[in-house]
C-alpha cells in the first residue's frame, strides 16, 4: 500500500511542517510507503500550474 500526502495551501506551508512528518513516519513504520509532496508555491499560483511544474 502507498500513500501520498499533500500539504495545505496556507502561506508558508511545507511538507516539513505541522503533522506531515509525523504521519509519514507512522505510516512508514506500518509498512505503508509514504510520500509527502512539497508544493511550496501552492498558495501563490493556481493548482494546475503548481502540479504541472512539479510533475515535469
Amino acid at each position: 500500500m502507498n500513500a501520498i500526502i499533500f500539504h495545505g495551501s496556507a502561506p508558508h506551508a511545507t511538507a516539513k511542517q505541522f503533522w506531515y512528518p509525523n504521519i509519514s513516519r507512522n505510516l512508514n513504520s506500518r509498512g505503508i510507503a509514504t510520500i509527502v509532496a512539497d508544493l511550496p508555491r501552492l498558495d501563490q499560483e493556481p493548482l494546475t500550474e503548481t502540479l504541472f511544474r512539479e510533475c515535469t
